[in-house]
């Protein structure tokens, strides 16, 4: 009888043990990686505690413990303390971030420009996918991907504490635009008007709010497509000619009408050419009834440079600029830009 009950007292003991050490140390993944530009080490959790160190965006951590919403983690260098568990990230979400910018890096760049103001970095596009950085203002980055997904009734979320001024009545929708971007610490795609933030190490490729990006196009581009009453969704350039004051470049240009939430990426394309009698840039084509999807893709013949995009029915629209002159290479699509 005695022998059950030391049995059963033993049990219990190691019930409770178990219950509190899972509390302590949940088995979610035994590494990590940083999720932010910096992270702060500490000697402890309680309120009196000395900072022991500093770890930086991907840096690859052991998890140790955790208690309430700090985890202990020892860096590779041996450096160990306690960190914001917020900041870390799983494994298995950071082997997504990697494949996320290999897909990045080889995709066409559609237009240069940086961030507004503070932006969340997301895995997917949507403020509830899980979030894998967070820019400063004016990150120089490149957009190379458009995307919708639906707006949360409650927008106070991802633009907390920003100066970001809310979407105007008109601008209201259910929907949002989101930007797949890329940063590269090299980047020279900052605007010269603008003073660039200081971002990570490393290059970051993510999707963020599509508002909270300033484009930055080359005077012809911006100018040209704010006199046609259209706002810039991306510009490519499609080559140079010879100008007596230097090299002109001449620009393939993707514009839109309309806020967020539009079924088409853009709903104009438009050519840009350098008129050498005149010296100044021009309208060598224009078609305002597209409802095309990015990326317009660009390439190089003997003929001459070619631009192609797809439409929301995923046909294939592609053309070819010879000298100032933009010839059609495949039939006029019969579907046009939804009304």
């Amino acid at each position: 009888m005695n022998h059950r009950r030391w049995l059963l007292i033993f049990v219990l003991v190691a019930l409770i043990v178990g219950v509190w050490w899972a509390r302590r140390n949940p088995s979610r993944y035994s590494s990590a990686y940083i999720a932010d530009r910096s992270a702060t080490l500490w000697s402890a959790t309680a309120q009196v505690r000395r900072q022991v160190g500093t770890l930086g965006y991907g840096q690859k951590v052991n998890v140790l413990g955790r208690a309430g919403e700090l985890a202990e983690v020892r860096a590779t260098d041996g450096t160990q303390g306690w960190v914001d568990s917020r900041l870390l990230m799983a494994p298995a979400l950071w082997s997504r971030v990697g494949q996320l910018l290999s897909d990045a890096s080889n995709m066409p760049v559609q237009a240069k420009g940086h961030t507004r103001t503070i932006s969340n970095v997301h895995i997917d596009p949507g403020r509830d996918a899980p979030r894998i950085f967070q820019f400063g203002r004016n990150v120089p980055l490149v957009v190379l991907r458009r995307q919708v997904a639906a707006a949360p009734s409650s927008r106070s979320e991802e633009g907390r504490g920003s100066e970001e001024p809310a979407p105007s009545a008109e601008e209201k929708s259910d929907l949002e635009d989101w930007a797949l971007v890329l940063y590269s610490p090299d980047s020279g795609s900052a605007s010269a008007a603008v003073a660039p933030d200081t971002g990570p190490a490393i290059p970051i490729a993510g999707w963020v709010l599509w508002r909270f990006v300033e484009l930055d196009p080359p005077p012809p581009v911006g100018d040209y497509t704010g006199a046609a009453g259209r706002r810039v969704v991306a510009w490519v350039q499609l080559d140079t000619v010879h100008d007596p004051a230097g090299e002109k470049p001449q620009y393939v240009v993707a514009a839109a009408k309309g806020g967020e939430g539009q079924p088409c990426d853009f709903t104009s394309i438009r050519v840009y050419t350098w008129g050498a009698q005149r010296r100044q840039y021009e309208t060598s084509f224009a078609d305002n009834r597209v409802c095309g999807r990015l990326p317009v893709r660009i390439s190089q013949t003997p003929s001459g440079p070619e631009f192609r995009f797809n439409d929301d029915k995923s046909a294939e629209h592609a053309y070819r600029l010879v000298h100032t002159v933009v010839h059609r290479l495949t039939p006029p699509s019969a579907a046009r830009r939804p009304k």
